[in-house]
């Protein structure tokens, strides 16, 4: 995934991201509705501290090649996605306890029979470089269960077979199969970058393959959250908790 979504597109003369979706990607007036898991909220925790210091490494990097380059390092909402339900469309609080009303029992009874046994380890980062949002970087997790992708699954199925009207988004868009938290997004326009900075890139990126930046364990319903917001960052604008 790194060599063809990232350092292939990095080098390619041909490949250029889209300055105008890229605004589009960052604004209030971009709304989705996901699934997600709240990411520990301690901003001080050696979880988020490393991963800090990978992120300023990362930018530094960047701004030492290209000054001008906006680049946007975010851990406040950080939030892994199980799945995206809708978007552009405004949601309130009434509309989110619709889904959860289907969510929250599938959370609950493959907590009761995974979380106990399932840990999520945040070892390195992943990134990619698309035309919409630019170069991403975010925290790679490997669980020890798949207790994620079972959950994600038995609510796409319940959701698109509800009889009663709700709003989603197109099945076949939902592409996010990963488990990981995007923190980082440069909107690189100067393109292809130099061989310089593609080799200096690859070092950093690749120096945090063996790090393990936190453990997430005993996960509980409350962990669990489904969200609207606006932008990719999901910036919350109402959300409620599967508890």
């Amino acid at each position: 995934m790194r060599e063809q979504q990232t350092y292939a597109r990095l080098a390619d003369p041909n490949f250029r991201t889209d300055p105008t979706l890229m605004a589009q990607s960052d604004s209030r007036t971009w709304l989705r509705t996901s699934l997600v898991i709240k990411l520990p909220d301690q901003p001080l925790s050696p979880f988020f501290q490393q991963l800090r210091a990978a992120y300023s490494a990362v930018q530094t990097l960047i701004h030492h090649f290209y000054p001008t380059t906006a680049v946007d390092v975010y851990l406040e909402t950080a939030h892994i996605t199980i799945k995206t339900l809708a978007e552009d469309q405004t949601q309130s609080v009434d509309d989110l306890l619709r889904y959860r009303a289907i969510i929250q029992p599938i959370v609950i009874r493959w907590l009761d029979v995974l979380a106990s046994s399932t840990a999520l380890y945040a070892l390195g980062l992943f990134s990619s470089l698309t035309k919409d949002k630019g170069l991403s970087l975010g925290l790679r997790f490997y669980p020890t269960l798949p207790l994620l992708q079972i959950i994600r699954g038995e609510v796409g199925v319940a959701l698109y077979n509800q009889a009663a009207p709700l709003a989603l988004r197109p099945e076949q868009k939902f592409h996010t199969m990963l488990t990981h938290a995007t923190g980082l997004r440069a909107r690189l326009v100067d393109l292809p970058v130099t061989p310089d900075f593609l080799q200096a890139f690859k070092g950093v990126l690749e120096s945090t393959d063996q790090t393990i930046f936190g453990v997430i364990t005993d996960l509980q319903a409350a962990d669990f959250c489904i969200r609207h917001g606006y932008s990719d960052q999901l910036v919350p604008l109402v959300e409620v908790a599967c508890e």
